[in-house]
C-alpha cells in the first residue's frame, strides 16, 4: 500500500504573491515485493516490477516541497524545491499496475540517476510556453544516491551529491479533430561518473581481469512519448478510445537497458451506466544491453 498526505496552496490568494503556488506532500509505503516473493528468484533480480507502489523502500518520505511562480502572463513558469524528474519530464499516467506501463519510463530504466515518485531531490525546472499548444522546458536535478536510502526520506542536505542530471523536453498538446493529444520528445544528460557495464580501464572485460570497471564521465539518453484520443462519445468528450506509445534509448556503455518500447490503448466510459470506468491493454519490450549480458555470462 501507499499513503500520500499533502497540501496545495494558491499563495496569491493567501499571501498576495502573484501567480505563485506551493506544494507539500509526504508519502509512506508498506508491503512486500511480489516479483521476488511469488514470481521470480530474488538471487537473479528483476528487470521490472509487477507493483508500481513497491519500490524505493518501505518508509516515509518527503516527496514534494516546491514553489512555482509564473511570469509574463503565464508564458514563463519556474518551479524550485524538492521533487522528482518524472513529475514534469517524460510524464505518463499510471493507469496500469505494472511498472513497465506506469509513470515516467526513463526513471524505470535508469533508476540509479533518475528518481521518480516518491523520491525527491533539490531541483529547478524552467518552462516556456511557445504558444497555447507547445512548450519547452529544461531542468537541473541533484543526483544524490543517498536520497534513495530508507533512512534519508527527509534528508535536506546535499551531502552525497555526485553531480547533476539535466533533462530537456519539447511538449506539443494539440486537439486533433477536437480530441486531446500529448506528444513529448526529450533528452537527459548526467555529468556524474558512471561505471562501464563490461570493460576495465584497459578495455578488457572486468569479469575476466578482476580489475575495477572503467569509469565513464557521463551518462545520457532520449525519450519519445505519444498519447492521443481517437474517438469520443457525442455527448461526452471525456469518454472514448485513446492510444499511447513510449520509447526510450540509453547509453550502451553504462546502462543495463539500452532501449525500451511500449504501446497500448485505453477505452474510457464503455457503458453509459459506468461512464467513469475504463479498460486498457498494453505491450512492452525491454531490451537488455548486449554488453551487460556478456558481462553476466563472463561473471557466471
Amino acid at each position: 500500500d501507499q499513503f500520500a498526505l499533502g497540501v496545495h496552496m494558491d499563495l496569491e490568494k493567501i499571501l498576495g504573491w502573484k501567480a505563485t503556488e506551493f506544494q507539500f506532500t509526504v508519502t509512506e509505503r508498506n508491503g512486500k515485493n511480489l516479483s521476488n516473493d511469488r514470481i521470480g528468484d530474488p538471487r537473479a533480480g528483476h528487470i521490472s516490477s509487477v507493483q508500481e507502489v513497491w519500490g524505493r523502500g518501505q518508509t516515509w518520505r518527503l516527496t514534494q516541497l516546491w514553489l512555482k511562480q509564473q511570469y509574463f502572463d503565464g508564458a514563463l513558469d519556474v518551479k524550485f524545491g524538492r521533487f522528482g524528474e518524472g513529475e514534469d519530464f517524460n510524464s505518463f499516467p499510471c493507469d496500469f499496475q505494472n511498472l513497465a506501463f506506469c509513470g515516467s519510463q526513463v526513471g524505470n530504466w535508469v533508476g540509479g540517476i533518475w528518481y521518480n515518485w516518491p523520491v525527491s531531490q533539490w531541483a529547478l525546472r524552467v518552462k516556456y510556453n511557445l504558444n497555447e499548444q507547445l512548450y519547452a522546458q529544461v531542468g537541473v536535478f541533484e543526483q544524490n544516491p543517498s536520497n534513495l536510502e530508507s533512512g534519508n526520506g527527509f534528508k535536506l542536505s546535499g551531502s552525497g551529491t555526485q553531480g547533476a542530471i539535466m533533462p530537456l523536453e519539447l511538449v506539443w498538446t494539440p486537439r486533433i479533430g477536437g480530441l486531446k493529444g500529448e506528444y513529448r520528445a526529450g533528452y537527459y544528460y548526467s555529468n556524474a561518473k558512471a561505471q562501464d557495464v563490461l570493460k576495465d580501464r584497459t578495455g578488457t572485460p572486468a569479469a575476466i581481469s578482476g580489475a575495477a570497471y572503467r569509469s565513464r564521465s557521463s551518462k545520457h539518453g532520449l525519450w519519445l512519448g505519444v498519447q492521443q484520443q481517437v474517438s469520443a462519445q457525442a455527448s461526452d468528450q471525456s469518454r472514448g478510445l485513446s492510444l499511447f506509445a513510449n520509447a526510450t534509448v540509453h547509453d550502451k556503455k553504462t546502462n543495463a537497458i539500452d532501449n525500451y518500447v511500449q504501446a497500448g490503448l485505453v477505452y474510457k466510459g464503455p457503458f453509459d451506466a459506468r461512464a467513469k470506468d475504463d479498460i486498457g491493454f498494453a505491450l512492452a519490450r525491454v531490451h537488455v544491453n548486449p554488453g551487460y549480458r556478456k558481462n553476466a555470462r563472463l561473471a557466471n
